[in-house]
């Protein structure tokens, strides 16, 4: 059954995923409205990107239940990877970085069933300001670039559902914070629903909520809080890992 008007875009009840080695992640309960930004915030190693993963549709769970627009994650998830988009993921879907960056939108645009001739190619580029690198290879680009781009690649698919890791990878925490602004941005225009990770919880109080992922993450952001008091305040949209709010 398709979403409604009055459901989330994204709800998960009691999500587990284990291996041999211990659980990747664990009791995750969250609740992502449609065109919300929502940070997945949380210590190194708690299972975000597998967790992203998942809530895309490319990766299995064992226990628990969720939606994604509508859909049964677990019966639906073909239909859920075609509606969403995740960025580049080490180990998950690198592109060859000897490829141009027009090389590369080119195949993606291509797959995502448009136009994908030099003129099509140099105008989407165009519209994200990235024109002038056309010609540079991928292992070319600096680290705030390569995001960048990740993020164009992902949207050449108009994706209902964007799914961003580790935002703040090689970047300053200012850059990272105006990354959120523009999804933002992008959500009001498009509609889109981001979720994305983070390690730090002065990135993730920009966004319009906060899944709290580790209990180490929740430390953080009680420190901050004292820190910044209401300034620091974000509404939670849900927690995993056996974290256990605390009061303000």
């Amino acid at each position: 059954m398709e979403q409604t008007e009055t459901t989330p875009y994204v709800s998960v009840q009691g999500l587990g995923l284990k291996t041999p080695f211990g659980p990747v992640y664990e009791d995750v309960n969250l609740q992502v409205q449609k065109g919300q930004v929502v940070a997945l915030f949380g210590s190194e190693g708690c299972g975000k990107t597998s967790l992203l993963l998942t809530l895309g549709g490319r990766m299995r769970y064992q226990v628990g239940t969720a939606t994604v627009a509508g859909f049964d994650l677990k019966k639906r998830y073909k239909k859920v990877r075609d509606l969403s988009a995740i960025t580049i993921v080490e180990g998950i879907n690198d592109v060859p970085e000897f490829l141009s960056v027009r090389d590369l939108m080119a195949a993606e645009l291509q797959m995502a069933g448009k136009k994908a001739n030099r003129a099509a190619v140099d105008a989407y580029l165009q519209e994200w300001d990235f024109l002038d690198r056309a010609h540079a290879a991928y292992r070319s680009l600096e680290s705030n670039d390569r995001l960048y781009f990740g993020i164009m690649l992902a949207y050449a698919s108009d994706p209902e559902l964007l799914l961003v890791d580790d935002i703040q990878s090689g970047v300053t925490q200012h850059r990272a914070i105006v990354w959120v602004d523009m999804f933002k941005q992008l959500a009001a225009a498009r509609g889109t629903t981001v979720l994305f990770g983070t390690t730090e919880y002065d990135i993730a109080l920009h966004a319009d909520a906060v899944v709290i992922a580790s209990q180490k993450g929740e430390e953080q952001r009680k420190a901050v809080l004292a820190d910044k008091g209401s300034a620091a305040l974000v509404p939670i949209a849900g927690t995993c890992n056996g974290v256990v709010l605390q009061s303000e």
